[in-house]
């Protein structure tokens, strides 16, 4: 996954929009998050500092 371009000087917190978030696994910074959601939902996520902690 690649992050979108940005604007010089200005940050957003990664985010992602999954079509079936039950087939999906996530690790965040070497944690395991688990699937984000059930087989068919639709799930629109976005990551701070302090999900990565």
């Amino acid at each position: 996954m690649r992050a979108a371009p940005q604007a010089e000087g200005r940050e957003h917190p990664p985010s992602l929009i999954i079509g079936n978030a039950g087939n999906v696994r996530l690790t965040v910074n070497g944690k395991s998050l688990g699937a984000p959601g059930e087989p068919g939902q639709v799930q629109r996520l976005v990551f701070t500092p302090e999900d990565g902690a």
